[in-house]
């Protein structure tokens, strides 16, 4: 096996440590060697450093499964660790997330994530989803659990986007290669397939490098979002009613001058657009319409944690509900 970093003498003991602000740069070496002085650590906090990037430690002990699922990552480096906090570090890529899963596999229950580039982009609600959908074991996210509607709604979403993702490289990849080999010569064209067909397959690869868990969510949840499909399909080709395709909804303003209206309920139809239903809000709340942010939240089962589901911003007003 690989040489263990030097430990720090006098942490063998150490359940919490917050090293918050501390100018910490290095993941590998100077973390690295903090998770091998640190056997019972259960809490770290990490907090506003400078970090930039994660990397998985260097252990031959890290026996995360190959489909992104398992495993308990390497049990050399903070074997006892649950509890990370990660606010403003510098995060830039996605890549980071994946090498806690690789680290810490199914031991990491809970993670503080917020203020770093990677997810400066997304809303607040887009972030966690995939956090969730990146991170298979993790129970609690932001100090808000994780019940298993959401974490189920979050990976399928995360299998969705990637697959939209794959499905835009490859129109790209055949435009271009159709146009480069598009002058009649037979031979060319050839040429031209060849090219095409080397073009997607480099595009799919660096797009499932950097998404190592779609395969085996794909996998996971294949049979329901293929029924969605086939469902959704069917109602836009007229073979479903009106009643198979709409969905009960109850809106509640949380502005301060209508806060106190009562709930509006409604049964719409899943083809309306998020804009159209603003449109109901202004007129049932007297609200601007450019002035709302609607967020959604399914019932789950009443009751657990999925009764405590973190809302998802609907932020796309074309969007069909």
């Amino acid at each position: 096996p690989p040489p263990l970093p030097r430990p720090v003498v006098g942490l063998a003991h150490l359940r919490l440590l917050d090293l918050s602000d501390c100018q910490l740069t290095d993941w590998r070496e100077q973390i690295g060697r903090l998770a091998v002085s640190c056997p019972v650590l259960t809490d770290l906090i990490l907090n506003d450093n400078p970090l930039g990037v994660i990397e998985a430690f260097d252990d031959e002990g890290n026996d995360g499964d190959d489909d992104g699922s398992g495993g308990d990552g390497g049990s050399r480096y903070f074997p006892s660790l649950t509890t990370l906090q990660l606010t403003n570090v510098g995060l830039a890529a996605w890549s980071s997330i994946d090498a806690l899963h690789a680290a810490f596999g199914n031991r990491l229950k809970s993670l503080r994530f917020r203020n770093n580039p990677v997810t400066s982009p997304l809303s607040a609600a887009e972030a966690r989803s995939t956090t969730i959908a990146r991170l298979p074991h993790l129970e609690y996210l932001n100090a808000s659990p994780i019940g298993d509607k959401e974490r189920t709604d979050s990976e399928r979403r995360y299998v969705g986007t990637v697959a939209r993702e794959l499905l835009l490289a490859e129109t790209a990849a055949a435009a271009s290669a159709g146009g480069e080999g598009s002058n009649g010569n037979t031979d060319e064209k050839e040429d031209g397939g060849t090219a095409q067909a080397a073009a997607k397959e480099e595009g799919r690869a660096a797009i499932l490098a950097d998404h190592p868990r779609f395969a085996a969510l794909t996998a996971k949840h294949r049979d329901a979002m293929t029924a969605a499909r086939a469902a959704a399909a069917g109602a836009a080709a007229g073979g479903g009613s009106l009643s198979h395709d709409a969905v009960n909804v109850t809106i509640r303003s949380m502005a301060a001058s209508s806060c106190g209206t009562a709930p509006l309920r409604r049964r719409l139809p899943g083809s309306l657009a998020v804009g159209r239903v603003k449109i109901l809000c202004s007129r049932a709340f007297g609200l601007d319409v450019d002035l709302q942010t609607l967020h959604f939240r399914s019932s789950g089962d009443g009751a657990g944690r999925d009764a405590e589901a973190f809302p998802t911003e609907l932020d796309d007003d074309d969007r069909a509900l």
